[in-house]
Formats: structure tokens, C-alpha cells, sequence
């Protein structure tokens, strides 16, 4: 079996302070609240965007060999206290080309120091912890949609974009 490590890529430096400020502006004037899910303290803000999306796939290497991303994306926005439990990502249709997404990604809009990581399991309930990954402003992090994972209560706020590739 593979390592879950060896799966999960965690990029830093790929977006620059314009780009982040852009969708920090998206993220108050243009995005639409469903107030989250069932599995998290934590309010989700959805936007269609084929140019953020393409902009994402563009900074993400060419050796990674990903495809596209999904232009149905969203900000999650975590309160003080605010965490997702265990769980696994769903996958979702393209709509242009009807192609299954295979990875999530989450790209950090700010700095978490105290709580808030992204914590990998080795599975749903009971599992184990085998990789930690703190947030940290304008880093993304790519991983398989089957890898179990959570986040972990954050002690002040935790902003990051989720979305969908192949």
C-alpha cells in the first residue's frame, strides 16, 4: 500500500499577494453563503470561476500533470472553535467535459499558527494520524479525494479556498 505522504502535495509560493487579494475581494462581494455542512463549524461561500480556476492549474507545476479545475469553487471560513470532522471528499462532474474529479485542494488565504491544521488519517473513525499540515497563507495542498482527512479546531480563524481538479 502506498504511503499516504506520498500522495498529498503541500506547494508554497506558486500565488502572489495580488492574486490572493483578488479572491479575498470575491470572497466579500461575490461568493454566496450556504452556512456549511452537517460535519463542520464552519461557514462555506460558493463562485463560479473559470478563470480561477485556470489561473490555480496554471502556478501548479506541469509535472503534477493535472488537467483542470473545476470553476465551482468555495471559501470555507472557520470561527474561533471551528473545525470539519473526519471524512472523505466527494467527487464532482465537470460540467464542460463530464470528466470525474480524482483531487481536492485547499489553498490557504491565511496564516493558522495555533490550530486549524489538516490532519491525514489512516481511515474515518479511529484512525490514525500520519501527516499534519499547517495552513500558511498562499500554499496549496493537493490530495486524492479518497484520503481520509480533518481539520482540527482552530483557536482564532481559518479562511481557505476548497475546490476540485483532475
Amino acid at each position: 500500500m502506498t504511503d499516504i505522504r506520498e500522495k498529498v502535495l503541500y506547494l508554497h509560493g506558486l500565488f502572489d499577494e495580488k492574486f490572493l487579494e483578488n479572491l479575498n475581494q470575491i470572497m466579500e462581494d461575490d461568493a454566496i453563503s450556504d452556512m456549511g455542512s452537517y460535519n463542520m463549524l464552519a461557514d462555506r461561500k460558493w463562485f463560479e470561476s473559470e478563470e480561477i480556476g485556470t489561473s490555480i492549474l496554471n502556478a501548479i507545476p506541469e509535472t503534477y500533470k493535472f488537467t483542470r479545475v473545476l470553476p465551482s469553487l468555495r471559501f470555507i471560513i472557520y470561527p474561533s472553535g471551528g473545525f470539519i470532522a473526519p471524512h472523505v471528499d466527494g467527487v464532482r462532474f465537470d460540467a464542460v467535459t463530464q470528466h470525474p474529479s480524482t483531487h481536492s485542494f485547499l489553498l490557504y488565504m491565511i496564516d493558522t499558527l495555533e490550530g486549524g491544521a489538516t490532519e491525514f488519517l489512516t481511515a474515518i473513525r479511529g484512525g490514525e494520524v500520519v501527516e499534519t499540515i499547517q495552513p500558511k497563507r498562499g500554499s496549496i495542498l493537493i490530495f486524492p479525494h479518497n484520503i481520509p482527512h480533518q481539520g482540527t479546531g482552530v483557536d482564532t480563524s481559518k479562511i481557505l479556498l476548497r475546490g476540485d481538479l483532475y
